[in-house]
């Protein structure tokens, strides 16, 4: 939610159409993958995979089990929306600097603890990856071509007027 925050009160509205959309395609298309393709995690599939999320911290599966199957894995949204994050943390580096090295750090450490914990296996964090460079690309494509339209009349605009000027 860092990046929601800090971007609206940021005064270029960019960044933050451009994150609002990459999230808004990263669960779209993730939905639609979860209905289309039934696949297990680790937990589910080996008994000698030990859920450490679910073995440490039991209380977690009350709040899981009411939002999550155990087939919403591929891909993996977690790995997605933190690469998200991250992509676009380096898209707009100028505008918070710092942030840039600490989105990278927790986008690599959120694809590798859930696998690490067995709720994802390694294809699932690919497709996670994957789906998020693809929404990131189509967020800022999105934006270019039907969000700013506005400004391209303006530069044109902005070009009448000189060229009415200089003659």
């Amino acid at each position: 939610m860092f990046p929601v925050v800090a971007f609206l009160l940021h005064d270029d509205e960019q960044p933050l159409r451009e994150h609002l959309i990459a999230y808004s395609l990263n669960y779209g298309i993730g939905v639609v993958c979860y209905i289309l393709f039934i696949a297990f995690g680790p937990r589910n599939q080996i008994p000698a995979v030990e859920s450490l999320l679910y073995s440490n911290w039991p209380q977690s599966q009350l709040l899981t089990s009411q939002v999550n199957t155990n087939t919403n894995v591929f891909p993996s949204l977690h790995a997605s929306l933190a690469t998200t994050v991250a992509l676009l943390s380096n898209r707009f580096r100028g505008v918070y600097p710092r942030w840039r090295p600490l989105a990278i750090v927790l986008a690599v450490s959120v694809s590798v603890s859930t696998m690490y914990l067995g709720i994802h296996w390694a294809t699932d964090v690919v497709a996670g990856v994957v789906l998020a460079v693809g929404s990131v690309k189509a967020a800022r494509r999105v934006d270019e071509t039907t969000l700013r339209p506005k400004r391209l009349g303006g530069r044109l605009a902005d070009r009448l007027r000189t060229w009415r000027h200089d003659r």
